[in-house]
């Protein structure tokens, strides 16, 4: 009699759902809420922009410095979490059990919850700014983002629960789509916060402006202590506390300084970029010294600029060497 064939186990050649197939899930849901929150940031500030409020609380280095950071973020997290999920399609392809597992599907599910808490907070924040007093077109800007972010978002995993075809063409689709946008969106942060080549010469100008307020606190002192200005560098240096002024940080020259009469005094220095104010990437913190006249503006054209400052020796000399925060 000819041997009856053993049947095969009914999960032969299939791979279990293991460790690997949980840990690409969970780092793929945490890629996946780096790429939301930083495009719903992004977005955010392009609105800030676009529509300024006078009674924002966000000060323009800070919506550029927030620009670059979430960019960033997007720029790292998005391959890589697309690159991930490519990793789990594949597995699903090979392991059907993967598909359906119940890791994977409680994970998914998570995934849902947390994405909806984490839009409705977004809505809440948005609602309480705009009770307090936000413009109500960039309110109505910052919801729509958020709405179809998470529409986008929810209805992909939802599809996601029910999809039966691990080669589904919707997955591939919807990658390219969401690739599409996030290029836009970091694109876009080039030309709203600058190159990266710009941000250096801007960062250079700002360097310039703190060297450039570190002594005109000297000169005060100097004048303070021997109620004189200083002739030049050299006769600073020599001063009470030996101050050495800085050098232009590109070029390592050193800054402009002229004594203009017994009380006025002028600093230059030559600049990259334009800083103008409420335009500028890096406005420089206010810094000012009580013991001079008028403006102490450091806002400045693109080359060369002087700064101008006046003495007033009215003031009590009581507060030497001491500088407003």
């Amino acid at each position: 009699m000819p041997k009856q064939k053993s049947a095969a186990p009914k999960n032969a050649g299939k791979k279990s759902s293991g460790p690997k197939s949980v840990f690409l899930h969970i780092l793929m849901i945490v890629l996946l809420y780096m790429s939301i929150i930083s495009s719903i940031t992004v977005i955010f500030q392009y609105i800030n922009i676009l529509l300024p409020d006078p009674l924002g609380y966000d000060s323009q280095a800070t919506i550029f410095n927030s620009i670059r950071l979430s960019s960033a973020v997007l720029l790292i997290a998005f391959p890589v979490f697309l690159y991930v999920a490519h990793l789990i399609n594949k597995d699903m392809a090979g392991n059907s059990d993967i598909q359906q597992s119940k890791s994977r599907r409680w994970l998914l599910h998570f995934t849902i919850f947390a994405t909806a808490l984490t839009i409705i907070i977004d809505l809440i924040t948005l609602v309480y700014n705009f009770y307090s007093g936000d413009l109500q077109t960039n309110f109505l800007l910052k919801v729509l983002t958020v709405i179809v972010i998470a529409a986008a978002v929810l209805g992909y995993y939802r599809f996601e629960l029910n999809r039966t075809d691990p080669k589904s063409h919707t997955v591939k689709i919807s990658a390219i789509i969401a690739s599409v946008l996030i290029a836009i969106t970091i694109i876009a942060g080039f030309f709203v916060a600058g190159t990266p080549e710009t941000q250096r010469q801007v960062r250079f100008d700002y360097q310039r402006i703190n060297d450039l307020q570190s002594i005109q606190s000297q000169v005060v002192f100097y004048w303070q202590q021997k109620k004189t200005l200083p002739a030049n560098f050299e006769a600073l240096a020599s001063g009470v506390d030996g101050f050495i002024a800085a050098k232009d940080p590109e070029t390592q020259e050193d800054y402009e300084y002229e004594k203009i009469s017994d009380l006025k005094f002028k600093l230059c220095a030559d600049f990259d970029t334009l800083l103008e104010q409420f335009e500028g990437t890096l406005e420089p913190s206010p810094y000012s010294n009580p013991e001079l006249k008028g403006s102490q503006s450091w806002y400045h054209p693109a080359g060369r600029h002087c700064f101008t400052r006046e003495i007033d020796p009215t003031l009590d000399s009581s507060n030497a060497g001491k500088v407003p925060l």
